[in-house]
């Protein structure tokens, strides 16, 4: 049975994992089964359009496909160019063509666009009327004359509105500012007044929100269930504090925000079914705005007191205050961020390990008190924990990540009495008294093998009595709960972990990490000046799954990692899909060809480079290896006057450029 023999539900499931340019330049053209295939309404529901589409694809043979499947398009999104890794790209030609009478896009949900010309804004509406759905970049709705939001409050069913993050500054000088940005908020405050039924706002990058457009907002908008407002600095708590009671909101983001403690209680009274909350770099939010979140809000599952401007200002989170928070009542708390408040010790770990076992996700970058001891407990006692981001704790050291999983042990089998069954059933085992050592026991427990039984008298089957055999298999049940023989070693659910930049880190550690984390897919230890090769060889013999590595070296010292470990590394880590080896000096052009020859396919390598150009015959070697036919795609970023050019290398074995 070939691919062409599968049925059309299983080819459609296959081909919804390939992109849409791939689908279209080349899957079409394979045979005519699969080019009718290739139109299915259920490939076409995301439309991610870019600046490749719009080159390959005339006006005629865009309106050709959008005819086919626009029935079944719901959601179209021009993400790289809102997020301006496309420049010089006009959606004129797209906007023309779903705008034309035979294309029906009355299935439209949302809409993902930097901007829409003024000429297609009222079509594009009458066209769309299901729309539900649309971001726009914040260059174009801050210096829009209003069109553009009196539009919008013809979509009686729009349910979410974003404001995306432009990188493009707006030159304004101060006078043309103060009335741009009041236009701008009366605008908003407007089309807030008329849109009732949004139940999802995010406004990036607008830095001048006033408090009375924050007011129409929340007093208007009933079914608002989720509210990120990031750089919206507010002048008072008074937008916020017109939350009314018993609020819908379920998630609210307040990054760098001019908001208190005060506004914080209020939000935490009004809204007691918030699970995510994140208050970003807010410099007047202190403890007593999270023992509040603890008292009110007991669903929550998400939280961030992150501080990224640690560097420029004291932290306002203490931790006194966050043990406190944690000891009161966190059970359903799965992802925490507490990255850059300096003042977190190992004590608060320990807290958070008792009280927090279900979290996910931890990150504690930039706390530089953290020593190791709380980390070593808050990774043996949250068995769910999958992501833990440690980079810049620089004190950081003495790792001891042994976990111990209770359920694989053969003490709650004999508690539960089903060992102790089999045994007072079985009436063949022969008598004497049983030496069982921890070895023995503990090997016979994990692979299944047979115990073996000593005796230490005459084995005399026919003077054996059935009380002395129960005596015997008594005590070989009582031997499995013997508090002094040690449970077996269980290993860490971990997948993520990040380490950059502690410089405290070592062998022993990686060594732990190898041990009791093999389940991990993504590793950074850039910049860990006291690791070797023989950690490095270590951790990809028993992290074996690891997907990302970084090595790199930061800016501080030179590693010591040579061509060694670029052999063990193309040797042991067979689903590596990228590795960054920036800066290590000690890594010869010899160590790079062995480890291109002989890495799997495919793969990204980034590494740093004197030369201005990385060839094929720079990288790969002229011998005969596995990955003879191996393609390379170079992409050179910038160059530095100490360190040479990084280099972003794409491995892979096709003819075609995959980033495509």
């Amino acid at each position: 049975m070939g691919i062409l023999d599968l049925p059309r539900e299983v080819l459609l499931m296959i081909f919804s994992y390939v992109p849409l340019y791939n689908i279209l330049f080349s899957v079409q053209q394979t045979c005519r089964a699969w080019n009718d295939l290739c139109f299915h309404h259920y490939l076409w529901r995301e439309v991610h359009y870019s600046k490749e589409f719009d080159e390959r694809l005339t006006k005629k043979k865009l309106l050709s496909v959008l005819k086919k499947v626009s029935k079944g398009v719901k959601h179209i999104s021009f993400e790289k160019a809102l997020q301006s890794e496309e420049n010089h790209f006009s959606f004129n030609k797209f906007l023309r063509c779903i705008l034309h009478e035979n294309v029906d896009m009355g299935n439209i949900a949302s809409l993902k666009i930097p901007s829409i010309p003024y000429k297609y804004l009222e079509p594009l509406v009458k066209k769309c009327p299901g729309l539900s759905s649309i971001e726009i970049g914040y260059k174009y709705a801050y210096c829009n004359d209003g069109i553009f939001f009196d539009t919008l409050k013809r979509l009686p069913n729009l349910k979410e509105f974003r404001i995306s993050k432009s990188a493009e500054f707006v030159p304004l000088n101060v006078d043309e500012d103060f009335s741009q940005q009041t236009m701008f908020n009366e605008f908003l405050a407007d089309m807030f007044s008329s849109l009732l039924e949004l139940e999802v706002v995010h406004i990036d990058s607008a830095n001048k929100l006033y408090d009375s457009t924050l007011c129409v907002l929340l007093s208007k908008c009933k079914n608002l269930r989720e509210l990120a407002l990031y750089e919206c600095i507010c002048k008072t708590n008074a937008g916020l504090e017109s939350l009314p009671d018993k609020s819908g909101i379920t998630s609210l983001h307040l990054i760098s925000a001019g908001i208190n403690d005060d506004g914080m209680e209020h939000i935490c009274r009004s809204c007691p079914d918030l699970r995510e909350v994140s208050f970003t770099g807010c410099r007047y939010v202190t403890d007593i705005s999270i023992v509040h979140l603890c008292i009110d809000c007991p669903n929550l599952e998400s939280l961030t007191v992150s501080d990224p401007d640690t560097a420029y200002h004291r932290s306002n989170m203490r931790d006194d205050g966050l043990e406190t928070l944690f000891q009161r009542s966190c059970t359903s708390l799965t992802e925490l961020d507490i990255s850059g408040c300096k003042s977190i010790t190992d004590e608060t770990l320990r807290v958070i390990a008792v009280c927090c076992t279900n979290l996910e996700s931890v990150n504690l970058s930039k706390c530089f008190r953290l020593r190791g001891g709380g980390v070593n407990l808050l990774v043996t006692s949250c068995k769910r924990l999958k992501t833990l981001n440690l980079t810049r704790c620089r004190f950081l050291n003495d790792l001891n990540f042994e976990a111990f999983d209770p359920k694989e042990t053969p003490f709650d089998r004999c508690s539960r009495g089903t060992l102790r069954e089999k045994l007072l059933k079985s009436s063949d085992k022969p008598s004497g008294d049983v030496i069982l050592t921890t070895n023995h026991l503990v090997q016979g427990a994990n692979v299944g093998t047979s115990t073996q039984y000593f005796d230490n008298t005459d084995y005399k089957p026919n003077e054996e009595s059935h009380a002395g055999r129960s005596t015997t298999k008594e005590n070989f049940s009582n031997s499995l709960t013997c508090s002094s023989i040690s449970s077996p070693r269980v290993h860490s659910e971990l997948r993520v972990l990040k380490m950059g930049i502690c410089s405290k880190l070592n062998d022993q550690c990686l060594r732990q990490i190898a041990t009791y984390c093999p389940e991990l897919r993504e590793l950074d230890i850039k910049g860990c000046y006291n690791t070797t090769d023989d950690g490095i060889s270590s951790i990809v013999r028993g992290c074996q799954r690891l997907r990302l590595l970084d090595i790199s070296t930061s800016y501080t010292k030179q590693m010591l990692l040579s061509d060694r470990s670029l052999v063990t590394i193309a040797t042991h880590c067979k689903n590596l899909r990228q590795l960054n080896i920036q800066k290590n000096g000690l890594m010869s052009l010899d160590g790079v060809r062995y480890f291109c020859d002989r890495c799997p396919l495919p793969i990204t390598v980034i590494l740093t480079s004197r030369s201005h150009d990385i060839q094929r015959t720079d990288i790969l070697s002229t011998e005969k290896s596995d990955n003879a036919f191996k393609m390379v795609k170079s992409n050179c970023f910038y160059d530095t006057s100490s360190f040479g050019n990084f280099h972003e290398v794409l491995l892979h074995n096709s003819n075609e450029d995959i980033f495509q």
